[in-house]
């Protein structure tokens, strides 16, 4: 009786407890059109790893918008803002935006895969984009372009002498 409840331990509570140390929390961010946001995405139990084991993968909406592949040091992203991980990853790899457009709100998730491992997801992190408020000194377009703006003088337009 003893061995059966520690067999069913070993083979339900631990793969139970190796899940958690896997973030299962999402995360609400928020960003404005044209500013920065940083999409957090925490794996402790891969900080030492080296960097050149890992392929990160960031998605959003079900779709691959960013990815890593430590083996070359390359990055590829669709995203268009810039995209960037940390230089030195230490366990931390949020994806920084800069530059957030309205395209790019939604439902993203980090995934990482070690070496020949297969791919754990670490985190799912929701944006949402707002747009400066109408009559703003500044306002972007979705290009990226900055446009300014101004505030007709209070009156009917008409001069006083």
């Amino acid at each position: 009786m003893a061995r059966t409840r520690i067999l069913i331990r070993l083979i339900f509570v631990l793969p139970l407890s190796l899940l958690h140390s896997v973030s299962s929390q999402t995360v609400q961010v928020s960003a404005q059109v044209g500013g920065e946001a940083t999409l957090p995405c925490d794996a402790p139990t891969l900080k030492g790893v080296p960097l050149e084991s890992l392929y990160i993968s960031w998605s959003l909406d079900d779709r691959v918008v960013f990815e890593f592949e430590g083996k070359s040091g390359q990055s590829y992203s669709l995203l268009q803002s810039g995209a960037e991980l940390p230089k030195k990853a230490e366990g931390d790899f949020s994806l920084s935006l800069h530059k957030v457009t309205l395209a790019e709100k939604g439902t993203y998730e980090c995934y990482i895969k070690e070496g020949s491992k297969s791919q754990n997801f670490f985190q799912k992190v929701i944006l949402s984009v707002s747009a400066l408020p109408t009559g703003s000194p500044t306002e972007t377009s979705q290009s990226g372009n900055v446009t300014a703006t101004t505030e007709a003088p209070p009156g009917n337009g008409e001069f006083m002498s």
